[in-house]
């Protein structure tokens, strides 16, 4: 399974800590998709959080970064 799926699962047990642990470390191993993550209803009970927020920051950069490379 994917790291960011493990990260929801995580976010359903209200392990906010793990759960950023796993998106970054998802996010740093290549797989940055910013509307997927943007999109997980389980993600969600991350929004507000600073940690989150910059999560989501670099994931949107290396999503858009990605995207102008390559599509």
């Amino acid at each position: 399974r994917c790291l960011s799926d493990w990260s929801s699962d995580v976010c359903s047990s209200d392990l906010h800590a793990s759960a950023l642990r796993l998106l970054n470390r998802s996010i740093q191993g290549g797989f940055f998709c910013y509307p997927y993550f943007v999109s997980d209803p389980i993600l969600k009970t991350l929004q507000g959080d600073p940690a989150f927020e910059k999560l989501m920051d670099l994931a949107r950069q290396r999503h858009e970064r990605f995207r102008s490379r390559y599509f």
